[in-house]
């Protein structure tokens, strides 16, 4: 019986991640995490590089589209990025390249807001629940690494970095501060890049905070799950 009960569940849990509502925004961004070092220095495959940011607006609206207003939201600023993202391709400008940065962080940090406020309002634990949960950590780290970009776009110099880079602070590459960015909430040990400015060590340390933050309410929240799950079997 419980041989039986734990295939179904098994195939319960396959069926659940193939229709999940967040796995295709996982996939792009896991596959932006895994294939990103392929592009960089090569203006060749930026072209597929783009393709796969396009991939992750589609794949963000449909994960956030629970209502109306957030579709409509998303969209606008979805096409925001769009639009000034290949505003600067052909036309490249400073100002271009700024509000790109910019409207692609707001696109992220509502994506994120919209999928957090589902995970955590979650009545049950559900595979979807799982990659919105994974989702918003990966998130997180994106966002900070275009907001550190930001700040040193605007302000060059802004970060630190070591010889091992070979380049200049004021050209400092979005994957160096990708990385910066993970290292700033995870175990993961940094000592190749530092914040140089008051702005950079604020955004640093609030990274660092809400990461923490995040991890914290979303075990809460999901041991508080399993707790109410299993408290009502026991009062069936």
């Amino acid at each position: 019986m419980n041989n039986n009960e734990n295939k179904n569940g098994f195939l319960s849990l396959f069926l659940n991640i193939k229709f999940s509502k967040f796995s295709y925004l996982l996939i792009s961004l896991v596959l932006l995490l895994i294939i990103y070092p392929v592009f960089e220095g090569d203006q060749s495959r930026l072209e597929l590089f783009f393709l796969i940011v396009v991939i992750i607006q589609i794949a963000g609206i449909y994960a956030i589209s629970y209502t109306r207003t957030d579709f409509i939201i998303g969209t606008v600023l979805g096409l925001l990025w769009l639009i000034f993202s290949l505003a600067f391709w052909f036309f490249p400008m400073k100002i271009d390249f700024i509000l790109s940065i910019f409207f692609g962080v707001l696109f992220l940090i509502f994506t994120t807001l919209i999928i957090l406020y589902h995970v955590l309002q979650g009545q049950k634990v559900t595979v979807d629940t799982l990659f919105g949960a994974i989702c918003v950590f990966i998130l997180i780290g994106i966002i900070w690494s275009g907001i550190y970009f930001l700040i040193n776009t605007l302000s060059p110099g802004s970060f630190l970095v070591s010889e091992a880079y070979n380049y200049e602070n004021s050209t400092i590459k979005w994957s160096a501060l990708l990385f910066y960015s993970y290292s700033t909430y995870t175990p993961l040990s940094n000592s190749a890049i530092y914040p140089a400015t008051s702005y950079a060590e604020s955004a640093a340390a609030f990274e660092a905070i809400f990461g923490h933050l995040y991890v914290v309410m979303l075990v809460a929240r999901l041991v508080g799950l399993y707790i109410v799950k299993y408290r009502d079997q026991g009062q069936k």
